[in-house]
């Protein structure tokens, strides 16, 4: 159920935005329309991370997506104490950050390919998908479950 839901919130965020997105970079995007949640991961380096995979089907390219977050962010949500730098407003800006990978995935496949992709139109990208995620009603049943789990200990 909280795997689909993190599915549902990236792709509902992807899908509003690309269209936005698209209005001030050109040229047309080489969009794939889905991004998978691929889990929780443990890292000691990252607090989340894209996976791009293009894969060819005769003359056609598929490119997916698969985003994954830090384990820590699940712990988090379940009111365990993972420490200041994977609080809640930590982990939106995690999920912004990396739909804006995506984003920009769509119009350069080679994106995360460069030395840094974490250039000036990410930043700025990624600071607009945060303000935008918090207006979700999902960011705020997220707040909502992380109150209840904090009540039922």
């Amino acid at each position: 159920m909280l795997q689909d839901f993190f599915e549902h919130t990236i792709n509902k965020v992807y899908q509003n935005c690309r269209s936005l997105v698209f209005f001030f970079i050109s040229p047309l995007p080489i969009a794939s329309s889905y991004i998978k949640f691929g889990g929780w991961e443990m890292s000691y380096n990252w607090k989340g991370r894209t996976w791009p995979i293009k894969e060819v089907v005769g003359n056609v390219e598929i490119i997916t997506k698969t985003v994954h977050f830090n384990y820590k962010y699940a712990l988090q949500l379940m009111n365990v104490d993972t420490g200041k730098e994977y609080n809640l407003p930590h982990f939106v800006r995690t999920i912004a950050h990396e739909i804006a990978h995506c984003l920009l995935l769509d119009y350069d496949p080679n994106y995360l390919n460069i030395d840094d992709p974490h250039t000036e139109r990410h930043r700025i990208l990624t600071g607009c998908l945060e303000i935008y995620l918090w207006t979700l009603p999902e960011i705020q049943e997220l707040i909502n479950l992380q109150t209840q789990s904090a009540l039922s200990w």
